[in-house]
C-alpha cells in the first residue's frame, strides 16, 4: 500500500476489535485486498492497525492512555474503559466512542462522494492520513512530492 486514504483508514478504525482478534475475512475487507497478489489479507489488516495506533498515539503528545494500552496489548475492554477515561485526549476518544466502538462506516458509508454528508470526525481522519502517510515517504526515502531524495544505489 503506497499511502493511506480516508476511506482505508475509517475502515480499519470500523473493523479495530476484528482485526485485533484476527476474525477478518477478505469478503469484508472487499476492495482494499484486491491489489495485494498473494499476501495474506490479515497480515496486512494487521499492519493497518499497526499504523493506525500510531496515528492514533501521535494525536496527543501529553495523554500516554492510548500507547500505555497498545504496549500492554489492548483488549476490547481497555478499548471501552479508554472511551470513558481522561487518559486519552478528545480527538482519540471522539474516535474510540464513534468510530470504534460505533463502527463509523455505518454511519460514514457514503462519505465524501456527490450529495452525501461530510463525516463528523473528517478532520481528525485527515489528520491521520497526512501523519501516516508522512511516515511513509520518510521510511521510504522520499520527498512530499513522491520523489527519491537520495540516489537509489546509496548505501
Amino acid at each position: 500500500m503506497d499511502s493511506y486514504s480516508n476511506a482505508l483508514i475509517k475502515f480499519t478504525l470500523s473493523h479495530y476489535v476484528d482485526i485485533m482478534y484476527g476474525k477478518i475475512t477478505p469478503d469484508e475487507m472487499q476492495d482494499f485486498c484486491q491489489s495485494m497478489g498473494r499476501k495474506n489479507p490479515l497480515e496486512t489488516a494487521l499492519i493497518w492497525k499497526t499504523d493506525i495506533d500510531q496515528a492514533i498515539v501521535s494525536l496527543s503528545s501529553r495523554h500516554h492512555g492510548w500507547k500505555d494500552a497498545v504496549s500492554e496489548g489492548m483488549s476490547d475492554s481497555m478499548i471501552l474503559h479508554l472511551g470513558r477515561s481522561n487518559t486519552v485526549c478528545n480527538m482519540q476518544r471522539d474516535l474510540i466512542n464513534d468510530c470504534i466502538l460505533k463502527g463509523c462506516m455505518k454511519f460514514c458509508k457514503n462519505t465524501g462522494y456527490g450529495k452525501s454528508e461530510m463525516c463528523y470526525h473528517e478532520s481528525i481522519i485527515t489528520r491521520m492520513k497526512k501523519y501516516l502517510n508522512g511516515l511513509w515517504l520518510k521510511e521510504n526515502n522520499r520527498d512530499v512530492l513522491g520523489r527519491f531524495t537520495v540516489e537509489a544505489n546509496a548505501p
